[in-house]
């Protein structure tokens, strides 16, 4: 009997919505009530804050001043392990030169947003001005500006790559973003097919491998000869709704981080402002918390009464 409750507790736990912690900060309102308005920024995308003041304080919505606490941030990302990460001030900031995603942006009042997506680094939902920030440069331009460069490979390499002792993944060729190093234990099933070949200046031939892996120097596997980063990402840029880009041509002006002035962050709940804030997350999880608590009770009920039936069976035993 106490095994068909549990199993049914367990079913209704699953049924039962429930709004999360990642719920309440990973959506941003604004965004969810006009996206049908906003222009969608890929992933792949990364921006640096390069603001005339010297840093960026994200907002709740285009144009708001309403600054985004760093008291009910997401913890996971941002790590322990990691002190620099951990957010300073009482609100988010970010100095210029500080990397981050933008997952859309919106016009508001003739002048561009863009909106945070959230992720297991120093980044909370809000919006910031977009020009603000630069946008880098990625394996993709690349692809754009060489695509008509590009060619089928068809010798067989398979074998080479699982022998080989490591293997270098650059970002594009010639890349000076980091590399990625695959030793004997990585997944080297990855490197099964070329999808197309590209040959340098220096006659050297590159594959890319896909979406995953990137690209790795076919004449240099390992990187024995330390090839030179020949070719380096150009000089960031500003972003532009027509998603058409001139890279290393015209002139940006590269504005010098400064520290806020804000005040340091509050590791404590110290008012009832800050309690209140976290009221909504609980009313919106009663049901799931009623369940949870229902189902730890019949549990602990279920536990007890069989430990006192066997006690039960033990003492008639031992009068028999």
């Amino acid at each position: 009997m106490i095994k068909r409750v549990i199993i049914f507790i367990v079913m209704l736990l699953l049924v039962t919505p429930v709004t999360t912690h990642a719920d309440m900060i990973m959506g941003n309102e604004f965004h969810d009530e006009n996206q049908d308005d906003t222009i969608s920024i890929d992933w792949s995308r990364r921006f640096t804050a390069n603001s005339p003041n010297g840093y960026v304080i994200p907002v709740k919505e285009p144009g708001s001043k309403k600054s985004i606490s760093t008291k009910h941030s997401y913890p996971s990302g941002w790590s322990e392990y990691n002190e620099d990460e951990q957010p300073k001030y009482n609100v988010f900031a970010f100095e210029n030169g500080k990397v981050f995603h933008l997952e859309a942006a919106y016009l508001h009042d003739g002048e561009y947003w863009g909106v945070m997506s959230p992720s297991h680094v120093y980044q909370p939902t809000g919006w910031v001005r977009m020009s603000d920030v630069l946008m880098e440069y990625n394996k993709y331009d690349f692809e754009r500006q060489n695509q008509d460069s590009f060619y089928e490979y068809t010798n067989e390499i398979y074998e080479e790559f699982i022998s080989a002792d490591r293997i270098v993944v650059w970002q594009w060729p010639g890349s000076d973003r980091e590399k990625y190093i695959y030793d004997r234990y990585n997944y080297k099933s990855d490197f099964s097919e070329v999808h197309y070949a590209y040959k340098d200046e220096d006659g050297r031939e590159w594959g890319y491998f896909g979406e995953f892996v990137n690209w790795v120097c076919l004449s240099d596997i390992a990187n024995k000869s330390n090839i030179p980063s020949f070719n380096p990402a150009p000089q960031s840029i500003a972003w532009n709704p027509d998603g058409v880009y001139d890279w290393g041509n015209g002139e940006v002006t590269v504005h010098s981080p400064k520290k806020p002035k804000l005040p340091p962050k509050s590791p404590k709940i110290e008012s009832i402002t800050d309690i209140a804030n976290s009221i909504p997350y609980l009313v919106n999880n009663i049901p799931f918390l009623l369940v949870a608590g229902a189902a730890f009770a019949i549990v602990v009920y279920g536990v007890r009464q069989s430990k006192a039936n066997k006690s039960n069976k033990s003492d008639k035993s031992d009068k028999n």
